[in-house]
């Protein structure tokens, strides 16, 4: 057995024994103010707000190889909305490698490639940022096969994904006694922070000799990815894993982690661009840092979180969703701060199916739009009652600070059964995956099935904007509006369903690709409740089409498919 493949086992006993190796040594932390988890309390967190349109499922990676790609990230260009670009780790040359796509249609349609591998190295566990120029970062682990060296690379690229420069290597470890592992990258986009431009690196040590130890590690780079700084060590407690980095406001650089010596997430700060670090914040208690879900899919109560950088209303606040045990099943639960990670709400449950179904949800990803509007993403399994194993993604949404949340959506139209890709490797999904939303629109991407094997999935999914309708008002979130429409795809005629909470004013009308008008469905005054008009095109062409509800307090978009 090599050396490496040693490391990698003593990391799994590790993850998964951390608990109990550490339990004994340390004493208990004052208790974290929380509210009891019940349904009852959870209730009034809910109430519609918007409908989101049916998803696109999307294959990114285009190999035929049947091997597995997963752990996936996903940014959108700020100077280009319809440029998008992932990573992903890839084993489809059957070893560790980053795969990397890039869009510009929005995600619907994808080229990929792998990048170039640096002295033999394995890749893995990838992480992506980018700028406020719309320059992309790729964050890539590298490490020899043998033990013998550990460390990170970053690729660049300044148009839009498809170029990408040869890696700057960030950290060089050259030890078989040290192995960094699980990093994620954030750069520092606010407009109002001293530290512009700083980019930050965050990780686990895993130190074996002289004696073994897991530590939260951060290095910062403050000339644009030319040089990075020696690593600095912020945590203080000890036995932990899946750091997360975020820079919020004025420039304040956050990293959570989940902690396995008290089962607690915990929070650092740096309020001087990464320079020096402030005490440890406890912010929730979880009842499995680490658990092996039903199919053997390897999951962290890890902090998915992000910052308020909008310059709205919630500018300054900070976001997390993570997992944690119910009563029956893992759920999703959500805490927010508007003091820079002092205090933190009472955890709230964010998906909204029957409670204690014994349905779990799991490896959550959570993102703040320039306009302040909060997604979440997660795998989901309330479509498998009975063994609790095939898996979908959803996804809600908050415009109000986390206070309501929208009907979690179904993104994928086909579920996910893990036990079914023949090929069972470093986690067997992986353990994280990705949503970025720009303009109204979202774009996820995740671990997929369908095809027979794990492959990188995406979704463009049209949130709170009319997409390419554009009428001159300016983007907000509207009212409720709930519309469907059956059949969709459709033939002859489809017929378009209503919910509206008042009686209002209603124009609804169909629109091409390129946003011109193409029928005046219905321009009436509407009571409240549920209402069905029938319509039938006529003299229209197949292809896409969308219809728009325009009321005076906003309108929606849903996306319709003629086929003749």
């Amino acid at each position: 057995m090599s050396k490496r493949i040693l490391i990698l086992m003593i990391c799994i006993l590790m993850t998964t024994n951390a608990a109990v190796l550490y339990a004994k040594q340390f004493p208990k932390m004052t208790p974290i103010p929380s509210i009891k988890l019940t349904p009852d309390t959870f209730e009034p967190y809910f109430k519609p707000t918007l409908p989101l349109d049916d998803t696109l499922n999307v294959r990114i990676n285009s190999d035929e190889s049947g091997q597995i790609q997963n752990e996936q990230q996903i940014c959108i260009n700020p100077t280009n909305p319809d440029n998008v670009v992932a990573v992903w780790r890839d084993f489809r040359l059957g070893y560790r490698r980053i795969g990397v796509g890039h869009s510009f249609d929005g995600g619907l349609t994808w080229s990929d490639d792998l990048f170039p591998n640096s002295n033999n190295s394995w890749m893995s566990d990838p992480g992506l940022t980018y700028d406020v120029d719309g320059n992309f970062y790729a964050l890539s682990l590298t490490f020899d096969a043998g033990g013998d060296y550990s460390g990170f690379e970053i690729f660049t690229s300044t148009d839009g994904g498809v170029i990408w420069s040869e890696p700057v290597q960030a950290l060089y470890t050259p030890t078989s006694d040290i192995f960094e592992d699980k990093e994620l990258i954030a750069c520092d986009r606010t407009p109002d922070s001293p530290y512009q431009g700083n980019m930050y690196i965050a990780w686990t040590r895993f130190t074996y000799q002289p004696e073994y130890s897991t530590d939260c590690c951060v290095i910062r780079t403050i000339d644009g990815n030319q040089t990075w700084e020696e690593p600095i060590y912020i945590s203080e407690e000890p036995g932990l894993q899946w750091p997360v980095p975020v820079v919020g406001a004025g420039g304040v650089v956050y990293v959570a982690w989940v902690g396995f010596s008290f089962s607690t997430i915990t929070l650092d700060r740096s309020f001087d661009g990464g320079a020096t670090w402030d005490a440890d914040i406890p912010v929730a208690y979880v009842a499995a840092p680490y658990v092996e879900l039903n199919g053997g899919i390897a999951t962290f109560s890890y902090p998915a979180m992000d910052a308020d950088i909008s310059g709205g209303q919630y500018h300054g606040n900070l976001y997390m969703a993570y997992m944690d045990w119910s009563n029956y099943d893992f759920d999703l639960y959500f805490r927010k701060s508007y003091d820079q990670g002092y205090e933190w709400t009472p955890a709230v449950r964010i998906n909204d199916d029957e409670w204690d179904n014994g349905c779990d949800q799991f490896h959550p990803w959570l993102t703040v739009d320039e306009n302040g509007v909060i997604s979440v993403m997660f795998y989901d399994r309330r479509n498998d009652p009975v063994d609790n194993l095939p898996y979908d993604i959803y996804m809600t949404q908050s415009f109000d600070a986390g206070d309501t949340w929208t009907p979690n959506l179904r993104i994928t139209t086909v579920s996910s059964d893990p036990t079914s890709g023949g090929v069972i490797l470093a986690g067997l999904i992986g353990e994280y995956s990705g949503i970025a939303v720009r303009d109204g629109v979202a774009n996820l991407v995740w671990t997929d099935f369908r095809l027979g094997d794990q492959d990188a999935f995406g979704s463009r999914v049209h949130t709170y904007t009319e997409s390419s309708i554009d009428d001159g008002t300016p983007a907000m979130p509207v009212k409720p509006l709930l519309v469907s429409n059956y059949p969709n795809p459709f033939n002859a005629s489809t017929s378009i369903r209503i919910s509206i909470p008042y009686k209002t004013d209603l124009n609804i009308a169909a629109y091409d690709m390129t946003g011109r008008k193409v029928a005046e469905i219905a321009n009436s005054r509407f009571e409240a409740g549920t209402h069905t008009i029938n319509w039938s095109p006529d003299g229209l062409s197949s292809g896409i089409y969308f219809v728009r509800l325009k009321s005076p307090s906003g309108s929606v978009a849903r996306k319709v498919v003629l086929l003749k």
